[in-house]
């Protein structure tokens, strides 16, 4: 019926619009669909689309679109010109997220993916189907960097694996080398937080040398950021200093002072890790200058955590708890999730080694939550040992060592966690050596019995669960 009350042009222009998805501004709709602002209004006041004056955004309820998008498949060419167009204003429009990065304006960056997040995924699902590498290229980091910060750890690992077959290797073309090496970077740092680091670093390596040759500082920057992630996982610090080290000198000739300042966070890793605190903390000071100028929100929150991380290695509790804080409020006026429960993780080692036992217990179910919510492994397994220091300092052996069985039964205890010197395995296992002691034989072995029998993940349940 209201399909019926439109005149020729405005059927057109519906059907056109019939292109978006989850709403669009009006730039969009003149770009894409060369709508007026006269013809919204139309279609707004015969109520085939909406209008909400506090986001600026048209909305077009979704049996009403698929009807219209009936209606515009209908004409081949038509379809096939508009979704090209849309591809072309959300390629460019992700984009912006680079240059926004650059600038440390995060929150910026981040709305403008998020509002557009439905034409986005539908803008990357049509680039696949023709292999458009050039707007993949635009599209790739805005899409990296949301998931990133949202913790959506297994959509990302999915979003790329399902994208690499869609820019075949070996095609000699640039722009298809520079995209497959990106969606592979990209599916290896999100297959890495799932526990498959193994996996994944042979992938990440691959991408940066396919990027070298690329003369796309950018890209190569993100690639070398992942590569410094992964080999932090597996402990390789002299990858993880070489990864860091590399992505300085290419943001200093490129002018990318955020990136270069908080890729010195890889280089000041694997220096503490390797026990030059003095270089790490220079280091660290270098870069904090710098990302605090900028009101960078993003690198600046791992800075802070390392720092945090010294100030208890040299005994400055209190001041690692202020830092930790520092590090949480600042990741959480972005809204990044493993930021802030990072942070939480190291506010708990922070309040152990303060004593304050109950506010340890506190930060570390907390970080915890969201650690299962983004299916982030090592980090889960690492903090299973650092509440098991929380209850072997208040008395409760027995569960102490039930956590430190599961821990050790676990794959992922070969991995390193940022708040140790050692793999996860071994602090365990330190760890378990008093508790040993301490027990009679018999309990101990019935513990460890009991916590080597129940999966990590259901260890992660039963604890946030209170039972």
């Amino acid at each position: 019926y209201s399909w019926t009350m439109l005149n020729e042009d405005e059927r057109k222009m519906f059907a056109v619009l019939s292109v978006f998805r989850g709403g669009f501004t009006r730039q969009a709709a003149e770009v894409v669909a060369g709508a007026s602002l006269r013809s919204m209004a139309n279609l707004v006041s015969k109520s085939l689309v909406a209008f909400d004056r506090e986001t600026a955004r048209y909305t077009i309820h979704e049996l009403l679109r698929q009807y219209a998008d009936e209606e515009l498949q209908h004409d081949q060419a038509r379809w096939s010109e508009t979704t090209v167009a849309h591809i072309a204003f959300f390629a460019d429009h992700t984009g912006q997220v680079e240059g926004l990065m650059l600038l440390g304006d995060e929150v910026t960056a981040l709305d403008l993916v998020e509002d557009d997040l439905d034409n986005i995924r539908w803008a990357w699902r049509q680039i696949q189907e023709r292999g458009d590498a050039e707007s993949a290229r635009s599209i790739i980091f805005g899409l990296w960097f949301l998931y990133e910060i949202r913790g959506w750890t297994k959509a990302g690992a999915e979003l790329f694996g399902e994208a690499r077959d869609a820019f075949a290797e070996g095609t000699g073309d640039d722009a298809t080398e520079l995209a497959r090496a990106l969606i592979i970077s990209a599916e290896a740092k999100y297959m890495a937080g799932l526990g498959q680091a193994e996996a994944a670093a042979p992938l990440a390596k691959e991408a940066v040398a396919m990027l070298r040759p690329l003369s796309d500082p950018f890209a190569l920057l993100m690639a070398l950021e992942v590569v410094g992630e992964i080999t932090t996982y597996l402990s390789d610090l002299e990858e993880v200093l070489a990864a860091g080290t590399e992505a300085v000198r290419i943001a200093d000739d490129a002018g990318y002072e955020m990136w270069s300042a908080g890729m010195k966070n890889y280089q000041a890793f694997a220096h503490l890790q390797m026990g030059d605190v003095e270089t790490a903390a220079r280091l660290l000071e270098e870069g904090d200058l710098v990302l605090s100028r900028l009101g960078d929100l993003f690198m600046r929150t791992w800075n802070l955590t390392a720092q945090a991380i010294i100030a208890m290695m040299q005994d400055r509790v209190d001041d690692a708890i202020d830092v930790h804080k520092q590090a949480a409020e600042l990741a959480q006026e972005v809204g990044y999730i493993r930021a802030v429960a990072v942070a939480l993780h190291g506010l708990g080692q922070a309040y152990t080694m303060s004593g304050d036992l109950d506010a340890a217990n506190n930060a570390l179910l907390e970080s915890l939550e969201k650690y299962e919510r983004m299916g982030l492994v090592a980090e889960k397994t690492a903090l299973m040992v650092m509440l098991a220091r929380v209850r072997a300092e208040k008395g409760q052996a027995e569960q102490a060592v039930e956590l430190l069985a599961g821990v050790l039964a676990d794959p992922s205890r070969d991995q390193l966690s940022v708040f140790e010197q050692v793999p996860i395995g071994e602090a365990a296992a330190g760890l378990l050596e008093p508790l040993k002691a301490e027990l009679d034989p018999d309990v101990y072995a019935a513990a460890h019995a009991r916590g080597g029998t129940i999966s990590l993940d259901m260890m992660v349940k039963q604890l946030l669960s209170g039972s």
